[in-house]
């Protein structure tokens, strides 16, 4: 997910929103490809600042993270996680054994 101003933010074709009440009592925009339902950016009521999926974006991987401030529903190992073994191919591919 990223976050982005309202005056960077460009929506253009078939979008399908409803409002959310959040658990905070505020009311949040959700918004969905009217195509596939891909789900696509959440914002406020006045459209100040968007929280935009990127996994349905073509430039997802121009996208870098500066921070990561969303962890109350990550799980908890996702912090303990190592980085330095990452499969190119598949469980076959070149490491020995991918899995230690």
């Amino acid at each position: 997910m990223a976050i982005a101003r309202a005056d960077t933010v460009f929506i253009d074709g078939d979008v399908n929103q409803f409002v959310k009440t959040a658990e905070s009592g505020n009311h949040r925009i959700h918004a969905f490809d009217g195509t596939c339902g891909s789900q696509m950016f959440a914002t406020d009521l006045d459209r100040s600042m968007f929280n935009i999926l990127i996994g349905c974006l073509d430039q997802r991987a121009q996208i870098k993270p500066k921070r990561d401030i969303f962890e109350r529903f990550a799980l908890s190992f996702v912090k303990d996680l190592k980085k330095d073994k990452w499969l190119e191919k598949g469980l076959l591919s070149d490491l020995s054994n991918p899995l230690q």
